[in-house]
């Protein structure tokens, strides 16, 4: 049975000697149908063995060989294509931060206020990863890496951005920093992973609780924030105008 592999619309890798420009006067051919189709089987036989692999055995137990054996596919086509087994497992996470990106956003731009923007976005969340073949044993088996790439990733920052952008116009009153604001959008996004981390774990298994829990967490901390700069901005002083 082929293994299930999360899809989305992260760029897929092309192959390695496809990224040369064409010489001065080269001829320059295009790709036949027939080899961009063959192209694409292979990229999908091969993550779709490493996503199952990275799952069972997590990355730091995984080498180039189990994914070339599990797929296939010949050694010089996985090298050609990715390289090492870093950058495929990029390449299967960013396809999954996609997909959450994408059905977070949609929650978050259905919600009116603050409280169902939090609770919405994190279940859905939550929602799609326990729904996703596999993925529940793929972040509690490569947690370490997942960090690392969720902080420090293109495709996380892209996330963040989103995230901090619909945050903020749901509290335009709070008057935060853009540090302020940023380390605001961490401690969400942080929240909502480390639940899954523990959902992954078998700590926590109701994605309906665990989304109101978190929700109300980082809700009461906001409000008493906001509602701490109200109460100094009523009792600032009004200049003297002279």
């Amino acid at each position: 049975m082929k293994p299930n592999v999360p899809t989305g619309s992260a760029a897929p890798a092309e192959p390695t000697g496809g990224d040369m420009p064409p010489s001065a006067g080269a001829r320059v051919y295009r790709k036949s149908a027939k080899r961009e189709e063959t192209q694409r089987r292979n990229r999908e036989a091969m993550e779709a063995a490493a996503w199952q692999i990275f799952a069972t055995k997590g990355l730091d137990a995984t080498t180039a060989r189990d994914i070339i054996a599990a797929s296939g596919v010949s050694p010089g086509t996985f090298y050609n294509y990715y390289g090492t087994v870093e950058t495929i497992f990029d390449v299967v996470l960013s396809r999954v931060v996609q997909e959450v990106s994408t059905v977070t956003a949609a929650a978050r731009a259905r919600s009116s206020t603050l409280e169902e923007m939090l609770h919405l976005s994190n279940r859905a969340f939550l929602e799609r990863i326990s729904s996703t073949p596999l993925a529940r044993e793929f972040f509690e088996r490569n947690q370490h890496h997942i960090r690392i790439s969720l902080y420090a990733g293109k495709t996380a920052a892209r996330l963040h951005e989103d995230m901090r952008a619909d945050i903020m116009r749901m509290i335009p009153h709070a008057q935060l920093s853009p540090g302020e604001e940023k380390l605001v959008t961490t401690l969400i996004f942080s929240s909502g992973l480390e639940a899954l981390f523990l959902m992954a774990s078998g700590q926590a298994s109701d994605t309906g609780s665990t989304s109101r829990f978190i929700t109300q967490l980082t809700l009461r901390g906001l409000n008493q924030w906001t509602e701490s700069a109200l109460q100094a901005d009523r009792q600032a002083p009004t200049p003297l105008v002279t």
